[in-house]
């Protein structure tokens, strides 16, 4: 069963025809975007951010969490650390770029982090898996 950690308004309820909200056109998500992704956020704690994800499943979650889905995983700024933690971690992004970001980051890491990573749309998303908790 999915958990989620941080309640968030339905993915994909919008006012715009589905069609649209569905477009192969990921401007917002290109190259440059990508490359500067970890620039932009080099100040942001993801390590205390990851130490409150713990604290909440501790606190919260009736089964312990072993399984966790990053949905918007970006370069993997929460699911690598998690998968540090010896969670088992499915990170998603729609952004091909990111998810190559985020697939080298693990790999470059001593030991390597062995996580899951998917580029798709969260609004067409079937893993046919479940997992103990959802952040995003």
């Amino acid at each position: 069963m999915i958990a989620c950690v941080t309640p968030f308004a339905p993915v994909c309820d919008s006012t715009l025809p589905l069609e649209e909200l569905h477009t192969s056109d990921n401007s917002n998500f290109n190259r440059p975007y990508a490359d500067a992704y970890d620039t932009l956020y080099r100040d942001k704690d993801y390590a205390a951010e990851c130490d409150f994800l713990e604290a909440v499943f501790r606190r919260y979650s009736v089964e312990s969490v072993q399984s966790i889905i990053d949905l918007g995983c970006g370069t993997g700024g929460h699911a690598i650390p998690l998968a540090r933690r010896n969670y088992r971690v499915c990170g998603v992004d729609r952004s091909a770029e990111m998810i190559a970001i985020a697939r080298a980051k693990a790999s470059s890491t001593d030991p390597p982090v062995d996580l899951w990573l998917e580029v798709a749309d969260i609004c067409d998303l079937d893993l046919h898996h479940t997992f103990d908790a959802a952040i995003e």
